[in-house]
């Protein structure tokens, strides 16, 4: 038995603690790499007009290969917002990352949403509004959890609490089916609730569901 147990030891392999010390690096450098993009919006929207075109600038000339530097600068485009200006100026570019063809900048653009003044909202046109509800009916898990987390935390206007209702709906009838996503699908129902659904529907087949 112990040498069994002294072959198991010498069985691992040798560049297992490498592997170990390069996904550390590499996680360090990720969140660094977050960090300085979060503050190179806060100092791009210190700057105003000039400083949120020249953080656009910088973000259009990404090739298109750049998949997680490109998702990391349109998840902090908020922080680009103090005023209706600043919306305008940045609407487009969000726009196209929302309708982007990689998940990962999907799940980043609605993420961005979090970040958003409660007191500029109400001026983001519909059709992008409606634009950030679509993502809940997305091929991927990965944006589906990146919209139930990001619009529990701040919310889309109520009136388009029913179109929200809806899609959640769909995700909890889907994701209560699926092994492995009971918390997730928890997260769901948690969000729905926050969404102002009636005491009649908690009370009725909804709730019992």
């Amino acid at each position: 038995h112990d040498d069994e147990r002294e072959k198991g030891l010498v069985d691992v392999p040798d560049n297992l603690f490498s592997e170990i010390d390069k996904r550390n690096k590499l996680s360090a450098i990720d969140r660094l790499q977050g960090a300085l993009i979060s503050w190179a919006a806060k100092g791009a929207n210190y700057k105003g007009v000039e400083g949120i075109e020249d953080f656009l600038r910088l973000y259009r000339g990404l090739p298109n290969d750049q998949i997680l530097l490109r998702g990391k600068m349109i998840g902090a485009i908020s922080l680009l917002l103090t005023d209706v200006q600043s919306i305008n100026l940045i609407l487009s570019d969000w726009y196209r990352a929302i309708l982007d063809e990689h998940s990962f900048i999907r799940a980043s653009a609605i993420e961005a949403w979090e970040k958003v003044p409660r007191k500029l909202i109400e001026n983001f046109p519909n059709l992008f509004i409606e634009s950030v509800a679509v993502l809940l009916t997305d091929p991927y898990i990965i944006v589906h959890k990146a919209a139930v987390r990001t619009l529990r935390h701040n919310p889309l206007p109520k009136e388009h609490s029913f179109i929200i209702q809806n899609k959640l709906w769909s995700l909890i009838l889907h994701y209560s089916n699926t092994n492995k996503q009971d918390e997730f699908t928890v997260d769901c129902i948690e969000t729905l609730i926050s969404t102002g659904i009636s005491a009649e529907q908690i009370e009725g087949s909804t709730g019992k569901f």
